[in-house]
């Protein structure tokens, strides 16, 4: 990975949503070479679907980015003698200047493995996120209607 010219941090359970342009060239235009992303838990809801697809997860609760931030880093640039962690690098200082508002990444709390406790059960207070929805749709190639196995009225 050190002669890629930009690596993004991002597991499977995670998607970039989009922002203005590529996230690799943001890092690139960066002075540090670095950018980090907040994020925002994105759930399923669990009492109309039994798929757990990224496409079904966009319901989400409040507003508020409450995931831990990912990052984008260019291997050979300023930083690149600090240690990759999943959040950020290692022993960095001032992280949150670090952080470009223009982007936000999902974290899909029920796409899991449950290697962090069970994540199958429905969570309470969700809020439909339409724009996610159609994005998800659009995007992954099939209605979020149909895999969440809604049924048409």
């Amino acid at each position: 990975m050190q002669q890629a010219r930009a690596v993004l941090s991002c597991d499977e359970d995670e998607l970039l949503s989009p922002g203005p342009g590529s996230i690799f060239e943001r890092a690139l235009a960066s002075r540090s070479g670095f950018v980090r992303i907040k994020g925002s838990m994105r759930y399923h809801d669990l009492e109309n679907t039994s798929q757990m697809t990224h496409v079904g997860g966009y319901f989400r609760i409040g507003t508020k980015l409450d995931s831990a931030p990912k990052w984008c880093i260019v291997p050979s640039g300023r930083f690149k003698g600090y240690n990759w962690a999943p959040h950020s690098l290692e022993k960095l200082l001032l992280e949150r200047f670090y952080i470009d508002k223009s982007y936000e990444f999902w974290h899909f709390f029920h796409v899991s493995t449950n290697w962090q406790g069970n994540r199958e059960s429905q969570i309470a207070g969700l809020s439909e996120d339409p724009n996610a929805r159609d994005l998800l749709s659009k995007t992954l190639g099939q209605t979020a209607d149909r895999v969440a196995g809604y049924i048409e009225k």
